[in-house]
């Protein structure tokens, strides 16, 4: 009994463990549509997504939202998937990897352009950019276990900062370029575009912290707060094929944004920056797909 009771529990908890928050995932697809009209304008193709925006942010916060699909697959990145380190699941079946959910929702999105269905398109892109923009934290991405259940706060304060919402991203027209991946098909594109996203995040987090020599974070990388996960290590405290947080503690990162602006902005800007224009490419592939299948059938 105590078992299912417990389980009960972790199932609520698991619900609460995103990455982004959903105001954030609102602001950032809203300023990806802009740039997307922007793209689509330059690059002479018709606009066939900007009147599903609702349908792509609903769906984007749904995502994460959804009951059953959060509590059975988590959204942490692997870098060690389809190795002998890989994450695995728990003892009751969930998934602590997104990359099997991910590749249903990629399925998704190709049945729904096959069938040339306008809204399931736009509730498949929605939710695929749910999990290409959460790979731009980096908690998700070392991976580091973190939830919120009632009192018991654990979330990871990064996804849910208003510093989010105060970057501007300025449209650069070679951001409208998708054409390596339009060599690949939909879905290996999808894929590429969720691993390049993770990847760049996990390189932020290995790279020095940019203080002057005087200050006490001179000669540490990111990982003073994150620690990216090494295979085959085991880390006191974090649940199995998670790392822990740095020696600057979860909250290390919200406490240097108080005291150091400038620093903490620039961390945040190649995370907006990435979120947006990854965000563009997956709504730009889309839409070249949808012109050209609306050309076939005309």
């Amino acid at each position: 009994m105590m078992r299912w009771l417990f389980a009960a529990l972790l199932m609520l908890a698991s619900t609460g463990a995103c990455a982004l928050h959903k105001d954030r995932h609102v602001e950032i697809i809203s300023v990806t549509l802009q740039s997307f009209q922007l793209c689509v304008a330059t690059r002479g193709e018709t606009d066939l997504l900007t009147s599903g925006t609702d349908f792509i942010i609903d769906a984007a916060v749904e995502e994460d939202e959804s009951f059953t699909p959060r509590f059975f697959n988590w959204h942490f990145y692997d870098a060690y998937r389809d190795t002998e380190h890989a994450m695995g699941t728990t003892w009751y079946g969930a998934k602590t990897s997104l990359h099997d959910i991910y590749a249903q929702r990629i399925d998704e999105l190709s049945q729904a352009l096959e069938a040339f269905r306008a809204g399931r398109t736009y509730i498949a892109a929605g939710r695929i950019i749910n999990y290409i923009q959460d790979m731009t934290v980096p908690a998700h991405v070392a991976p580091i276990y973190h939830y919120k259940f009632g009192w018991f706060d654990l979330s990871e304060a990064f996804g849910a900062m208003l510093r989010w919402k105060s970057q501007r991203l300025i449209w650069n027209e070679k951001a409208c370029n998708t054409d390596a991946l339009e060599q690949l098909d939909l879905a290996a594109a999808m894929q590429l575009l969720l691993v390049d996203t993770a990847e760049r995040t996990r390189e932020r987090i290995r790279a020095p912290i940019p203080v002057d020599s005087d200050h006490p974070l001179h000669g540490k990388t990111w990982e003073a707060f994150w620690v990216l996960r090494e295979p085959g290590k085991d880390y006191a405290g974090a649940p199995a094929g998670f790392a822990p947080y740095g020696e600057q503690g979860e909250d290390g990162f919200t406490r240097l944004c108080d005291s150091d602006h400038a620093i903490c902005t620039a961390f945040f800007r190649d995370s907006y920056y990435d979120a947006v224009e990854t965000s563009l490419k997956v709504l730009l592939l889309i839409n070249a797909t949808l012109n050209r299948k609306s050309t076939t059938v005309q």
